[in-house]
């Protein structure tokens, strides 16, 4: 992985959010965790504190390491703040909002800069329009709880460069995810192979 790789962007405080940034800071980044809201960033400081004190109670993880831990993460709900070598997005699965945070944050950060999502169905193809450097957009998408499920998609967009692709594999597999590479196209693998399931559950229900 590229050395550069030193302070991570998470935006988004929710489920998946907390856990990314509690990844990421386990792996000894610093970490800033961004969310618009005050109260979900409050919450979220409670759920990581809280699922590192299991991992205590359970031999997983000593005090130290915990608080450790911790202390490598800063939440704040101000844009401005959000400066590092790379995004991780967990926000709304929405396309508006995400494009428009991407290109807050490509304006305030420099040019190796990594925008990546943890969109579960958008293509990089939709979330990179309008940016001026959509080679740098990725797809990471983690599963729910970020912590605990082992499969993680990597997701490069008709522009992404190989070299982005492979940071992102780079920083999942640091964290023991298994990576696997999907197309650009919506839902992926999982969820697109998934529909067909919920699909079919649909239609014995409406029977």
């Amino acid at each position: 992985m590229s050395a550069t790789l030193n302070t991570v962007v998470v935006a988004g405080a929710g489920t998946m959010g907390q856990g990314i940034a509690q990844l990421c800071a386990t792996l000894g980044l610093q970490t800033l965790l961004y969310d618009v809201q005050e109260e979900g960033l409050n919450k979220a400081r409670q759920g990581i504190a809280h699922n590192l004190q299991q991992n205590v109670a359970k031999g997983r993880l000593s005090e130290e390491d915990a608080a450790k831990i911790q202390q490598r993460i800063v939440y704040t709900h101000r844009l401005e703040d959000a400066v590092g070598d790379m995004l991780i997005e967990a926000i709304v699965e929405q396309a508006a909002p995400k494009q428009a945070l991407f290109l807050a944050m490509e304006q305030q950060n420099g040019p190796q800069f990594i925008i990546a999502s943890n969109t579960s169905s958008i293509p990089m193809e939709v979330l990179s329009q309008g940016l001026s450097r959509p080679e740098r957009v990725v797809g990471l998408h983690f599963f729910n709880p970020a912590t605990v499920m082992k499969l993680v998609e990597v997701i490069s967009g008709p522009q992404t460069l190989p070299s982005v692709a492979q940071q992102a594999e780079d920083l999942a597999q640091r964290m023991n995810k298994i990576v696997v590479r999907a197309q650009d196209a919506p839902g992926f693998i999982v969820n697109r192979v998934a529909r067909a399931y919920y699909a079919e559950s649909h239609r014995w229900l409406n029977a």
